[in-house]
């Protein structure tokens, strides 16, 4: 889900893209993913994300990660560590599931554990919801169905609240219908006036 920019704001992000902007650039990337019909489009799309990543992007750099999903598991992981180390909650906590089941790094459940709870400090709902599964279950920590009730509660707040956001960009479906409009991701949404 995301919102929705015509051909005019493209453009402006699209300047802003090739002054150097690091935001503008993964939005930019990111928008061009979302249209992307040929194997050319996407390397292009990706290219900016890639450059976004070069300067530090946390979503850029998440991005980047996700090009090598199922490719290189290592390489993913070393951009999802890369994004989770810069504070993008999403990476924080997918950076916990590939410590969980030792995906591109080896299996700890201690770096799980710590990168859960980075990313549940930020409100991220699967986050709260993987901590509070492993206290209910007692796995790989003292089973403790208080903290188990916490972190279910604060995951049921988080996703309330994604949901809400999302239901309220609803609305702007419509317009995907349009040509010349690109669909950007709900967290970009609030950097569009900042530009």
């Amino acid at each position: 889900m995301g919102i929705f920019i015509n051909s005019s704001d493209f453009a402006s992000i699209k300047a802003l893209a090739e002054q150097g902007d690091a935001h503008a650039q993964y939005v930019l990337g990111y928008a061009m993913s979302c249209s992307a019909e040929t194997e050319e489009g996407c390397e292009i799309a990706m290219s900016w994300c890639r450059k976004a990543a070069a300067q530090g992007h946390p979503v850029g750099l998440w991005k980047v990660g996700g090009m090598y999903e199922g490719v290189d598991p290592e390489q993913a992981a070393d951009w999802y560590r890369k994004s989770a180390e810069a504070g993008y909650r999403v990476a924080q906590w997918w950076l916990g599931v590939k410590h969980q089941r030792g995906e591109g790094v080896g299996q700890n459940h201690e770096l799980a554990l710590h990168w859960f709870r980075k990313a549940a400090a930020q409100g991220e709902a699967t986050a709260c919801n993987a901590l509070g599964e492993m206290y209910e279950t007692g796995k790989h920590v003292g089973q403790d169905w208080q903290q188990s009730a916490h972190w279910y509660r604060r995951a049921a707040e988080a996703y309330s609240t994604d949901l809400q956001n999302m239901a309220s960009h609803l609305d702007d479906a419509s317009a995907a219908m349009n040509p010349g409009t690109y669909r950007l991701p709900l967290h970009d949404r609030t950097r569009l006036g900042k530009m």
